[in-house]
């Protein structure tokens, strides 16, 4: 397991190295290979336009849009960073949406919105920090601060 994840992190690195070498270069037939850069853009505006982004904020989504905010710091696309924000906002900047920490679970699996305490659902909130550092507004991290805060004064 940590070979995989070390094998995962050094591959992340070298691509986004690649990336930032390769941005500056524009793929034609004539070059023989298209650019790391190339292969990004080709890639993530597949994505984008067979996948709408109001959809739920979830891991298994949220884990995309960590990745299209690391594409968008890379390359620049607004079309992307305007599509992570689409999706915060469907989803109120929020992960699991119960109200009432009283009600907040996370000791046994869940996907309903009163496991806000359970870290699938806490995924977005990197994404939601990401878009917050691009332009701060307070209600982007709210919720973020509010779960956090809660789980750290549990005993």
């Amino acid at each position: 397991m940590k070979q995989l994840l070390l094998s995962t992190i050094l591959l992340c690195a070298a691509i986004a190295s690649s990336a930032q070498d390769d941005a500056s270069r524009q793929w034609t037939p004539a070059s023989g290979k298209p650019s790391t850069a190339d292969i990004i853009v080709k890639v993530n505006d597949y994505w984008q336009q067979h996948h709408k982004p109001e959809v739920r904020s979830f891991w298994d989504e949220a884990a995309y849009h960590t990745g299209n905010m690391e594409a968008y710091r890379l390359l620049g696309n607004a079309r992307w960073l305007a599509y992570s924000d689409a999706w915060a906002r469907h989803n109120k900047w929020m992960g699991a949406q119960e109200k009432d920490p009283s009600k907040w679970k996370y000791k046994t699996y869940g996907e309903g919105h009163d496991f806000a305490l359970f870290g699938d659902w806490q995924i977005c909130f990197q994404t939601y920090l990401d878009l917050y550092e691009i332009t701060p507004d307070d209600y982007k991290i709210k919720r973020a601060l509010e779960v956090m805060d809660y789980e750290v004064r549990q005993p």
